[in-house]
C-alpha cells in the first residue's frame, strides 16, 4: 500500500517523457525507499499538509474534463501504514531537481508495540 500510493502519485503528477525513480536500500537497521519524480513538485507552504487526509494541493491534477483527480487520501494512507510499522515518511528537499522526492524509512526488524 505504501509503495503503491507513492508510485501512483508520482505517475499522476509526472508529465509523459519524464522520469520516476524508485530506489530501495538497506542502511544500518533500516530499509530506505525513495520515490523521486520529475513532476510539478510540492509548494513549500503545502509540505506540512500533504500527509493530511483529503488534502489536495493547489497543483492538483485535473482530468480531461477539468475534474479534480484523486481523493487526497493516498499520502495520508501511506503515512498511516508507515507509522503503524514504526517508520517515517518524509519529503526530501532537493533544490537541484524539479518534482517530488519522498523517502520512507522502515526498521528491518519490526516489533509491534
Amino acid at each position: 500500500m505504501i509503495v503503491d500510493n507513492l508510485i501512483t502519485n508520482a505517475i499522476k503528477f509526472t508529465p509523459p517523457g519524464k522520469t520516476i525513480e524508485v530506489l530501495l536500500r538497506a542502511e544500518n537497521d533500516s530499509a530506505i525507499l525513495d520515490v523521486i519524480d520529475e513532476g510539478q513538485g510540492i509548494r513549500d507552504d503545502e509540505k506540512e499538509k500533504v500527509f493530511d487526509a483529503f488534502f489536495r494541493g493547489t497543483r492538483t491534477q485535473r482530468g480531461e474534463r477539468g475534474e479534480i483527480m484523486g481523493s487526497g487520501l493516498g499520502l495520508a494512507i501511506a503515512k498511516e501504514y508507515v507509522d503503524a510499522h514504526c517508520g517515517r515518511i518524509d519529503i526530501v528537499k532537493d533544490d537541484l531537481r524539479t518534482g517530488a522526492h519522498f523517502r520512507v524509512t522502515l526498521p528491518l526488524k519490526w516489533k509491534p508495540t
